[in-house]
This record gives C-alpha cells, sequence and structure tokens, in this order.
C-alpha cells in the first residue's frame, strides 16, 4: 500500500492537500486538514501529511488499527506506554531506510541514516496532534482526555528527548560574495556568451530577470511569482507584493504563496526597462494571455504561468555551469539583498546612538521584507552585516590594546 499526497480545489477555490492511499484518500487525515488545518498554506499541509506518513507506515507495519482500536467499546484501546516508545525511536530514521526496514530488507548498521533533531521534532509534533485528534473523535467518552494528556506529556517528552545535548552552533552567514554576485549579473546577462541558455533568446531574458527581480527587491521566490501585470507601476517605478491566497487567476498545481506582508518595492530604472522589454517582446503567445502573470514558461507549456520548480530549476543549471554559485540559491539572494540594505542604513545613520541605528534598522528591513513590527527576522537574515561589523569593532579594539602596551 502507497500513500501520495494530491492538491486539490474546493469549490470555494480554497486550495487543500489531501492524504490518498493506493489513490483513495484516507478519510481522518483528510478530516483533520479540512477541521484543523483548512486555513494553513498548501506547503504547510503537505509537511504535516509528510510526516503524517511516518506514524501511518509505523501503524501498518505493527499491523495496529487505530481507528478500530478506539472504537472498541466497553472501553478503548489506546497506545501503550511501550508502542509509543517504540514509534519514538524510529522518527530518527531517514524515510527512505524506514521503507526498506517495513519491507523485510535487513540493514546494515551504516546504512541506518538519521534526519535532523528538527525533523524528528516535527514528525513527533505531528503524531501528538493527530492522535490526539483520533482519541477526542474516536475514544470513549469516560477516559478520552484522561489519555490525551498523558499522550501529549508522554510525546512532548519525547520531543524534549530528540533534541540534542550539545549547543547550537552559531548561525553560518548568508548572501553572495563579490565573485558570485559577479558571475550572477554577467555570465547570466542575456547577451553573455557564457549564458547556459544559448538556444532560446526569450528564455535568457526571462532567466536574467529572475535574478534581478530577487537581487534588487530581495523578494522571495513565490513572491516574484505572484506579480501579475498590473503589480508593475511604470509611473511610479514600483513593483506591488499583493496577497492573493486561492487566486481564480492561478491555473498552477503548486500555488506561490506568500508569507509575509504586502507592500509596494521602488524599483531600480534598469529593472523596470528589463520588465518592459519582456513583456513587449517575449510575452505574446496565446496563452499568456489567459492569465496577468508575468513570468511565463518558454518550451513545452509556452505561455503557462512559470512554477516554482521553474525557478529552482534556472538556479540549477546555472550551478551547473559555475560551480562557484553551488551553494547559491532565491533565498540566497534575499539574504544578500538585506545585507546590502543594513550597510546602506548603517552608512547614513553612522552619526546616530546605537539604540537610534537600531529602531532604524528593524523599522526599514521590516518594511522593505514584509515583516511584522515586532519581528526579529532582520537579526537572523542579517548575520554577514552583523558579523563584518562585530570583526570591524574587534580590529579597533585589538589595535587600541596593543597601542597602550607598555613594550
Amino acid at each position: 500500500m502507497t500513500f501520495s499526497i494530491k492538491e486539490f480545489k474546493l469549490n470555494d477555490e480554497t486550495r487543500v492537500k489531501l492524504l490518498l492511499q493506493d489513490s483513495v484518500p484516507l478519510y481522518w487525515p483528510c478530516l483533520y486538514i479540512l477541521k484543523k488545518m483548512r486555513v494553513r498554506s498548501p506547503n504547510t499541509q503537505q509537511r504535516f501529511f509528510s510526516d503524517l506518513i511516518i506514524l501511518l507506515e509505523w501503524l501498518i507495519y505493527k499491523g495496529i488499527n487505530i481507528e478500530e482500536r478506539l472504537k472498541k467499546r466497553p472501553k478503548s484501546v489506546y497506545l501503550s506506554e511501550t508502542e509509543l516508545a517504540e514509534f519514538s525511536s524510529q522518527v530518527h530514521w531517514r524515510k527512505d531506510v524506514l521503507d526498506k526496514k517495513y519491507s523485510g530488507v535487513r540493514l546494515h548498521r551504516s546504512a541506518y541514516q538519521q534526519v535532523s533533531a528538527y525533523q524528528s521534532e516535527s514528525r513527533l509534533a505531528t503524531a501528538r496532534n493527530y492522535l490526539c485528534f483520533l482519541y477526542e473523535a474516536l475514544g470513549h467518552p469516560d477516559d478520552r482526555f484522561d489519555q490525551i494528556e498523558w499522550l501529549v506529556k508522554r510525546i512532548n517528552l519525547s520531543i524534549v528527548q530528540s533534541k540534542p545535548s550539545w549547543k547550537r552552533r552559531p548561525m553560518e552567514p548568508k548572501g553572495l560574495t563579490s565573485e558570485q554576485e559577479r558571475v550572477l549579473l554577467n555570465y547570466l546577462h542575456p547577451r553573455s556568451e557564457q549564458n547556459p541558455w544559448p538556444k532560446s533568446l526569450a528564455v535568457r531574458v526571462r532567466n536574467y530577470l529572475i535574478v534581478i527581480i530577487l537581487y534588487s527587491l530581495g523578494v522571495r521566490r513565490s513572491e516574484m511569482l505572484g506579480i501579475k501585470l498590473s503589480d508593475v507601476n511604470y509611473r511610479d517605478n514600483r513593483i506591488s507584493i499583493v496577497h492573493r491566497p486561492n487566486d481564480p487567476d492561478d491555473p498552477r498545481a503548486e500555488e506561490p504563496n506568500i508569507k509575509t506582508n504586502e507592500r509596494k518595492l521602488p524599483a531600480p530604472e534598469y529593472l523596470m526597462s528589463l520588465i518592459n522589454e519582456y513583456i513587449e517582446c517575449y510575452r505574446k503567445s496565446k496563452r499568456a494571455k489567459s492569465h496577468p502573470y508575468l513570468f511565463l514558461s518558454h518550451g513545452r507549456n509556452e505561455g503557462a504561468p512559470l512554477s516554482i520548480k521553474s525557478v529552482d530549476a534556472v538556479f540549477n543549471v546555472a550551478k551547473k555551469n559555475f560551480p562557484i554559485l553551488k551553494c547559491v540559491t532565491p533565498h540566497t539572494l534575499r539574504h544578500h539583498d538585506v545585507y546590502r540594505t543594513m550597510k546602506i542604513v548603517a552608512e547614513e545613520t553612522k552619526n546616530l546612538s546605537p539604540e537610534e541605528r537600531e529602531t532604524i534598522f528593524y523599522r526599514v528591513c521590516n518594511f522593505r521584507y514584509g515583516w511584522v513590527d515586532t519581528s526579529r527576522m532582520p537579526g537572523r537574515y542579517g548575520q554577514k552585516f552583523f558579523q563584518e561589523e562585530a570583526s570591524e569593532a574587534m580590529k579597533i579594539l585589538n589595535e587600541k590594546l596593543l597601542s597602550e602596551l607598555p613594550f
């Protein structure tokens, strides 16, 4: 029996993920999504089901029909301490390892590869939430809430135990090096001899426009793919980032979702000129006129709105042709734009007090990148800038100490 996750549109155009077993929707998992997670993004629902499959496959492996056990009367049969402990011990392994184990394959010790502590925790939390839902829906009224309380305590303990005892390593700063920046802006230019898409000028212009938008505006790839022609304001040189959940204009199977606040971003003249060139010269297919989105597929699905996977494919081709870009993703350019923004703000506010500078840092970044006013994301995204600031401060301090030595 195989599990699969499919996306469907409801009558109100809401997109939801459903879990299927041998192409048949599973009642209780799908009901959970519709009751508990209907307003969450399809990506969040996808992650929930991916984690839930770990629990469901373990139940099948152990021959446990949890719904039938909970329906038993006069007393429901809940998962025991031993069963929960055994499941908790399985969530650390990669899914391909578990698949082989459950199919009866004998694995060498070296074949047991683990997932991250974060993913183990996510699997346990998903199992906890789903089992609580089943206990409440199917368990006996006399003891179901006591069992839910015990289940939560037991799995929460497993979550704590799944976390590594060592301290978390400092977050590595993300962004572009000067050489990576040069390769992206020069070698991916549509008229560059090194451009990795020699067969189609339309593809070269589109892909370079993708890079320039991500580089110049610091938007997420999903925000970029959600840009419509009406969001481009040539009079004010601004591009609007608009939240449009379950947009009836969007035919894509995986709808790009905006996680941040709406905003209007000032765009450089060069970017506006490139957008105009792309629209006037390469956005002319019949299918392109059936939807309002800026970016198109060019090739097999000519004229269709560009997908998230296609954006990732652009960067994968660039990495293959230019090894220096091997660690660069669309999101790397967002980190780099935060770094550049902070550098500019630091220069403009160098005469202000540290408290005033910090306030301006956060206000500018929260507006530009769509974060809420109380967000601490500028501190997370600004690791590269803050590391450089700290290094410069330490350099000055060390020089001062050396100058004060008596020898």
